[in-house]
């Protein structure tokens, strides 16, 4: 044995126990914590302004007017959003795909069952390829669309398939 050996064998074990995944404390976990903050602010200022609007005048026409407080909540939730994204951007950390789906990217509001338009589209060939089916959400607000793969998986044929 090396007089080296008990020494590389600590630095290994040392290495594999810092490999590991899902052990341990989360690093950034104050920035997480924000992030979820932020986020759960915004869907309650949201919903709070969809319960605030009057229902006799249609959404967009009560939403260009200034009214009070849903102008306020709604103005509220999207900074929040756009705060959200600022944070997450200038630590490095990734939002969570489901996150990133329920906010328009153009003018950072939330694409809920109130505030977006859901359509499915399959522009292939007259629709005649079943993986290709896009669920299309338009943004009420800015009618940006959102394009999201909701088809079946294509499967691959084998190369042996074909042979006779």
């Amino acid at each position: 044995m090396s007089r080296y050996g008990k020494r590389w064998s600590r630095r290994r074990m040392v290495k594999e126990k810092k490999k590991g995944k899902g052990k341990g404390p989360i690093p950034n976990k104050n920035v997480h914590l924000r992030l979820s903050f932020l986020y759960q602010a915004a869907l309650y200022l949201s919903n709070h302004a969809d319960a605030t609007e009057p229902t006799t005048e249609p959404k967009s026409a009560s939403r260009s007017q200034s009214s009070g407080k849903v102008q306020q909540y709604g103005g509220q939730s999207r900074y929040l959003l756009n705060h959200m994204k600022g944070v997450g951007r200038k630590s490095v950390i990734r939002l969570d795909k489901e996150v990133k789906r329920k906010v328009c990217k153009a003018c950072d509001q939330l694409l809920d069952a109130y505030s977006s338009v859901p359509v499915m589209e399959n522009e292939s060939k007259g629709g005649r390829k079943p993986w290709a089916d896009v669920l299309v959400v338009k943004c009420r607000n800015c009618s940006t669309p959102k394009r999201f793969p909701r088809g079946e998986r294509r499967r691959r044929r084998s190369p042996l398939t074909n042979v006779q």
